[in-house]
Formats: structure tokens, sequence, C-alpha cells
């Protein structure tokens, strides 16, 4: 994919850099065969009409392009694909920094972009597919499960010792243990409330925990 976005890049004349904030993003072209900056603004990015106004624009002024910005999440680049534009996600500890004591702004990060990318100076980050985030978030939420309901079991058998409930008869969590525990009644009412609300939180994230399993 790398080669491939390289080969792309070597046929492409216009570059554009943006500086993505949560409000405003600056944005300019850089011209590969000039060697020069061109067309600077700043537009909210996350705004899909507006985002689609400035890619009109710059294809309506310069041609076809390639864009790119420093990682801060995959939506600006969902939407960007979805307008048929090209674009990486770049690597925050790529980019180069020049020499000097020079004031940062958003509008000279976004040229500083445009132009190491136009000159293949910046690293790309690997975009996942749907595919491959849904399997990653999959994986996160049995991690979620597994870690409540580790927190969930260890509470449960704190109590119970502490109200001076001990089972002896075998390893914790298995059918004869859970045949116990359903017989355990705790003197004080707010204790017998709170086990109760254990066991129902751990009865309710077992299959949950086997269904993303599957």
């Amino acid at each position: 994919m790398q080669s491939q976005r390289s080969s792309l890049s070597s046929l492409m004349r216009y570059f554009v850099g943006l500086d993505v904030h949560r409000d405003t993003t600056a944005a300019c072209v850089y011209d590969l065969n000039l060697r020069r900056h061109g067309y600077e603004t700043e537009f909210c990015a996350h705004t899909p009409s507006k985002l689609s106004r400035f890619v009109d624009h710059v294809r309506r002024k310069y041609g076809e392009f390639r864009a790119c910005y420093e990682n801060c999440g995959y939506v600006l680049y969902m939407d960007l694909k979805k307008l048929d534009v090209d674009c990486a996600v770049i690597t925050p500890g790529s980019i180069p920094q020049r020499n000097g004591n020079r004031i940062k702004t958003d509008q000279r990060d976004a040229r500083m972009l445009a132009e190491f990318f136009a000159n293949n100076l910046l690293t790309e980050c690997f975009i996942p597919d749907q595919e491959y985030e849904s399997a990653r978030i999959l994986v996160r939420s049995r991690t979620g499960l597994l870690q409540t309901l580790h927190r969930t079991t260890m509470r449960t058998i704190h109590l119970l010792r502490g109200r001076g409930e001990v089972y002896n008869a075998g390893n914790y969590w298995t059918k004869k243990f859970m045949v116990w525990i359903n017989q355990v009644e705790l003197e004080q009412a707010n204790d017998e409330h709170i086990l109760r609300g254990y066991l129902a939180e751990i009865e309710f994230i077992v299959p949950r925990i086997r269904e993303v399993e599957k």
C-alpha cells in the first residue's frame, strides 16, 4: 500500500496540508512542480458542507490533489474519501522540525505539512478498514466485559468472607458453588441486597461474554 501511494504521489502535482482542530482547520496547497505554496484558507473541516466546498474550490482552481493531516482520528479521512479525495493520515513523530525559533501557527503548520507531504518526507498511518475496526471494537468489548466480571466476582467473594460465609467445597463459580451461593442469606438487608445485585450482574455478563466469543 505504501509503495502504491508513493507511485501515486510521484504523478501528483498538488498537495494539501490540513492542520486540524476542533473548530477550525488551516489548509494550504503546495505545487510540487513550481516548488511553492499556493491557496491558503481556514474552515471547519468537521462540517460536511464546508469540507465539500473547500474540495470543490481546490479542484476548480488546481485539479486533483492529495491531502494529509496529522493523526487525530479517522473521521476526516472517511469524509474526504467520500469526496474521492486521496488522503493520508500522518504519524506525528515523522513530521520534521525546522531549525530556528519560529512562532507556531496553524497556517504555518499547514504549509509545512503540504510541502513535506509533496516531497515524501512524512510517514502515513495504517488506516483500519471497517472489518478491522469492527474486530477491534469486539476485542475491546470482550476485554471490558471480562474486567467487569473479574471485579464483580472478587467483590462477591470479599463480601461473603467479610460476613463469615466461606465456601470450602471446591472451586468458586462452579455449578455446585452457584447452588450454594444462591442459598446464602446474609443477616443485614443491605448486604443481601448488594449480594443479589452482584449475582444479577454476573448472570447478565456471562452470556454476553459467550456471545462475543462465538
